[in-house]
């Protein structure tokens, strides 16, 4: 029996923050994530020293039926109390699977309203389904947050890598690294890309069993979600999805790419695709141009894991390293691979403010992000060799916009000491880092 470890995890301090702030009326927390990202381990993690109420309504389906059964919100509250003993603003109430439950959507916007000084804690795999049976969402009366799986600087955490990680906490643009602790990360990059950030995968790998087979385990239990909420008759609709996002991740996404247009099941592409956005299987990430009237563009999508990425995609590889970027052959295969660690790690970092842009029908930048009032563009490029041509993108949208902002481009090589053009460029490694660079050091961008 795996025993699945409690690796240190960046949100737990954005949890904390939640659960100990004292401003009454608090929103209710929405915790959302795929299923074995990590979820339920954090939250036990953070509970466990506070005076707590924690039931997973998947487990507990009694109690999801209860909750259906209550007419209004005195007697849901009644019904808490005499089931759970839960007193609002004497124990943090915590409903794992909150979606088990078909009408407990309606109940949210009382729970702020009504409970002065409660902390509510609703989490799920298919959290973001609270409200199918619900009129309404209660606008203003929720906080989200998103959990994805182990970033890559969290995976080199779990791997008790201590000198690396402090490599990835401390360097600062402008820095360089040796070339020693250059190669291991890169390893430690081409170990990610391989297992993934699954923590349960990740535990497998360590224990030493077998970590693919649990990985493809996992994928399964996504199939007989879908089978709850759509049919069996669309099973292949929804394989078919996420196979067409990984063949494609880096490149611009089209339901054309799941079936073709006068094929049966066309219609249902872009509802599947939504919903496994928002289950979060799914990144998307729009394209726009400079101006509004330039925003007819594909989206981009990406993967949620990086390791059930390389299953649907490298099927015809047994072994991947970002030093094979020279290789023509295998630099688009790996290449959309590398893109969607970036994406993960923007998306993880910077949530709904990640974007892609198109300067012209061919020429993009791969990501920016809005941080504050600065937009900051980011370009990914598959090489192990900087050459300054790889700058263009970024160059011709800072001069287009008259920007004094910093661009940042990720890459197969080393740090380069001084920005060219302003912009750094960084090993891949390092994108986990963007977020607090630029808190850190604003004047920096």
């Amino acid at each position: 029996m795996t025993i699945i470890k409690e690796f240190h995890r960046d949100i737990t301090h954005k949890l904390l923050n939640y659960i100990e702030k004292t401003k009454p009326h608090k929103d209710v927390l929405i915790l959302s994530g795929a299923r074995q990202v990590g979820k339920t381990t954090i939250l036990k993690s953070v509970l466990k020293n506070k005076n707590h109420i924690y039931v997973n309504l998947e487990q507990k389906a009694s109690l999801a039926e209860q909750i259906d059964a209550c007419v209004d919100f005195e007697d849901f509250e009644e019904m808490l109390k005499d089931r759970l003993g839960f007193v609002p603003g004497q124990q943090i109430l915590c409903l794992d699977e909150a979606q088990q439950s078909r009408q407990l959507g309606r109940f949210v916007g009382p729970m702020k309203e009504n409970w002065k000084e409660a902390s509510v804690i609703l989490t799920g795999s298919l959290i973001n389904e609270l409200y199918n049976e619900t009129p309404r969402r209660p606008v203003g009366r929720e906080t989200f947050l998103d959990m994805w799986p182990l970033t890559f600087r969290e995976f080199v955490e779990a791997l008790n890598q201590e000198s690396l990680v402090k490599v990835l906490n401390t360097f600062r643009p402008g820095e360089v690294i040796s070339e020693s602790k250059h190669k291991r990360l890169q390893e430690m990059f081409d170990l990610y890309l391989d297992i993934g950030g699954l923590p349960e995968v990740v535990s497998h790998y360590l224990e030493k069993q077998d970590y693919q087979t649990k990985r493809l385990d996992i994928l399964k239990t996504y199939e007989d979600d879908f089978v709850r909420y759509f049919s069996q008759d669309d099973i292949n609709l929804f394989k078919r999805s996420l196979s067409a996002v990984a063949d494609h991740a880096g490149s611009l996404s089209k339901d054309s790419q799941v079936v073709r247009p006068n094929a049966p099941g066309y219609r249902k592409v872009a509802g599947i695709l939504a919903r496994l956005e928002k289950w979060k299987l799914i990144i998307k990430c729009e394209q726009i141009g400079l101006g509004p009237e330039h925003n007819k563009y594909a989206p981009k999508r990406y993967l949620y894991d990086i390791g059930i990425l390389r299953d649907l995609r490298l099927r015809g590889l047994q072994q991947i390293s970002v030093t094979q970027l020279s290789q023509p052959l295998l630099r688009v295969p790996l290449g959309g691979l590398v893109e969607n660690v970036l994406a993960l790690s923007l998306k993880n970092q910077f949530g709904d403010q990640l974007f892609g842009i198109r300067l012209s029908q061919n020429a993009e930048i791969d990501f920016a992000i809005k941080h504050g009032h600065a937009v900051i563009p980011i370009e990914c490029k598959m090489a192990l060799r900087f050459k300054t041509s790889f700058l263009m993108s970024i160059v011709e949208y800072l001069k287009k916009t008259h920007s004094s902002e910093n661009g940042f481009l990720f890459y197969g090589g080393p740090p380069l000491k001084e920005p060219i053009a302003n912009c750094y460029v960084l090993p891949y490694y390092f994108c986990d880092s963007l977020k607090n660079w630029l808190d850190s050091n604003p004047s920096a961008h």
